[in-house]
């Protein structure tokens, strides 16, 4: 596992991480604090730490969590059917800590957890989430046709934590939903697209607090809190004041109005492409005028 400089100009780290047997990466991912997933295959001999099971059959998946410098292994897990290869292609890790892991499997004894699918061929694509300790199978399928199918590395998520895994299929049964092209195009493989509903949808919450009325030229304590469920990824806010300003990306911006009037504020929320609105007025006054009174005493002389 190799990591770069920003600028590409030097290592910033580098290590082994293997057995004494013929063990391989395919694909990297990074979560939120920078911390570092690999995925692929491992063999007899393979480091693990805290894992789903000991290695090996012939060939297993594995998924390895690093810490972002590269030189602390938080975690080294394996999973696989009892023989034959299992590799891992693809990885990308949630808002959670958890990894989901796109591979193949040429054995039917390959875990099932909450299966989309069946074994049905020579290989077929698997799609696994482990914990976010990595020491269990959260979900696990295979995915295929009864010929040789392959996830290639393609995992993402939608906005409602779907996932989605491309790879390539030769079979003429691969399983097919609301597909853009529901036959195979007749050559040796054609690549596939599946999108597997997980059984949670993201949802967001928000609250806005807006002081009113309010003064020219006196700042406006805008406040906003956001909570979501079942999401990936961190919130994002959006503020508009309503006069024209530009907008603020904070969570509780300070906003001064220089006209009087009634004006329309808005507060967008998303996390994950899931949004939550609120909108409210705010009006805003002349400034206070200055009045001074004041009185002489003048003694006669």
């Amino acid at each position: 596992v190799t990591k770069l400089t920003g600028t590409g100009s030097s290592l910033a780290c580098s290590t082994y991480l293997g057995g004494g047997s013929d063990d391989g990466a395919h694909a990297v991912a990074v979560d939120a604090s920078d911390a570092i997933y690999v995925t692929g295959w491992a063999a007899q001999g393979f480091p693990t730490v805290g894992s789903i099971r000991a290695c090996c059959g012939s060939y297993d998946a594995f998924v390895s969590k690093l810490g972002s410098t590269g030189a602390t292994l938080h975690y080294s897990s394996v999973f696989g059917a009892s023989a034959g290869h299992d590799r891992g292609y693809g990885i990308a890790v949630d808002g959670f800590g958890a990894a989901f892991v796109a591979g193949y499997t040429n054995t039917a004894d390959f875990p099932a957890i909450d299966p989309v699918a069946t074994y049905s061929g020579m290989e077929d694509p698997f799609i696994a989430k482990l914990s976010p300790v990595g020491d269990s199978l959260v979900f696990s399928s295979p995915l295929g046709g009864t010929h040789y199918d392959r996830a290639y590395g393609g995992v993402a998520f939608t906005g409602g934590g779907d996932v989605l895994v491309a790879g390539q299929t030769v079979s003429t049964d691969f399983p097919v939903v609301n597909a853009a092209q529901g036959t195979k195009g007749g050559g040796w493989g054609d690549f596939f697209l599946t999108r597997i509903s997980m059984g949670v949808s993201c949802a967001v919450g928000c609250t806005a607090t807006v002081p009113s009325p309010g003064k020219i030229g006196q700042g406006v304590q805008f406040d906003s809190t956001v909570t979501p469920t079942n999401c990936s990824g961190p919130p994002t806010v959006d503020w508009d004041f309503g006069d024209g300003s530009p907008h603020s990306g904070s969570a509780a911006p300070l906003h001064t109005y220089t006209g009087a009037g009634t004006y329309t504020w808005t507060l967008i929320a998303a996390v994950s492409g899931v949004t939550c609105t609120k909108t409210g007025t705010i009006t805003i006054s002349p400034a206070s005028t200055c009045t001074i009174t004041c009185s002489a005493t003048v003694p006669a002389t």
